[in-house]
């Protein structure tokens, strides 16, 4: 069976879209021989109109169609949310519903492509989707019904790393710098409990809110705003703790990368639940005073740490990609013998 799988995540820097693009396409030959990969981006797409235009017509309509650029296959599978027109099967990875609830936040392209999911569900696509919480958040923001499969993702090799570029002890938060990152709650919460926080990734439609939160609290913060993979990979490795403290996620890869390389993880009740299991701790959403606690313990009681780390390196092999891509393929099955 011939596959056409969007690759457009690999292009420029490297996200945590386009982590599972790679882990993916990286585990299929052994797990799927069966499987043929072609490869499409929505960046070479044989028009004239630019990918962020060719979102915004899909949201509303079924043109232009895909049938022309898009190479032979049986099955296409959109890797971000976008899958174009055409007449063949299609499956798409829906990573969150974010966009979809609040259409308002953020780029208007996300949110676009968010649009573009239900009519492609109109037109028969089958969803990809990484939690059963998740499954249930499409089957109704896109009234998909039966053709939802939960297929998780798995955690990125964290490569061998030198020295932290940080001296001593911090706690560690990683991400663009969103408002739904919970990254503003943070501050106050590294503040209260008196910690060093390092925070790292782009600015962002949150950073307002978060240099707002420094000045308001004086907490101590590193901002580090475009590391690349080696200084990430020092830095996840140095840390004492990961924070994950989001208002909203479909599933949390950093958790799992931390988890892979024994660092604990505090994190919020915010979609991760499935992933972590108890192997972090869990505080509410927008709970400053209990991030703070939570952060603190982690930090400094040397046996919940052995613990953590412990039941994070066990929770760890439950995430592979050969999972993965054994699920998704059987997913690609069952969507070509339904036509």
């Amino acid at each position: 069976m011939r596959v056409a799988i969007d690759v457009t995540p690999l292009r420029g820097a490297i996200t945590g879209v386009g982590q599972t693009v790679q882990g993916l396409l990286a585990a299929l030959p052994a797990t799927s021989p069966d499987i043929e990969v072609a490869r499409w981006e929505l960046t070479r797409a044989a028009t004239t109109i630019p990918p962020s235009l060719l979102v915004r017509l899909w949201a509303h309509a079924d043109w232009p169609g895909g049938g022309r650029w898009l190479p032979p296959a049986d099955v296409v599978h959109g890797t971000n949310y976008v899958v174009p027109p055409a007449a063949r099967p299609a499956t798409i990875t829906v990573h969150d519903c974010w966009y979809a609830l609040h259409p308002s936040a953020g780029n208007p392209v996300l949110a676009a492509a968010s649009a573009t999911v239900r009519r492609a569900v109109r037109r028969g696509a089958w969803l990809h989707v990484t939690t059963e919480k998740g499954a249930e958040e499409v089957r109704d923001v896109y009234s998909a019904g039966e053709r939802v499969r939960v297929v998780p993702f798995a955690a990125p090799p964290v490569p061998a790393a030198g020295p932290s570029p940080v001296d001593g002890p911090y706690v560690l938060a990683v991400g663009t710098v969103d408002p739904r990152k919970g990254f503003d709650v943070l501050v106050r919460a590294v503040a209260a409990a008196g910690l060093r926080l390092v925070l790292a990734g782009a600015d962002g439609p949150g950073t307002p809110a978060v240099e707002a939160a420094i000045e308001a609290t004086g907490a101590e913060v590193v901002r580090l705003r475009s590391p690349d993979n080696a200084t990430y990979a020092a830095l996840l490795r140095g840390a004492r703790v990961l924070a994950y403290p989001s208002r909203y996620e479909g599933f949390g890869l950093p958790p799992l990368e931390a988890m892979s390389v024994g660092v604990p993880v505090v994190t919020t009740r915010c979609g991760v639940e499935e992933v972590v299991g108890d192997a972090a701790l869990l505080v509410d959403v927008g709970d400053a005073d209990g991030l703070a606690a939570a952060l603190r313990c982690a930090h400094d009681d040397e046996s919940v740490r052995a613990r953590l780390v412990a039941a994070g390196r066990e929770r760890v092999t439950h995430f592979t990609w050969e999972r993965t891509a054994s699920g998704l393929a059987d997913l690609w099955r069952t969507a070509v013998a339904a036509g």
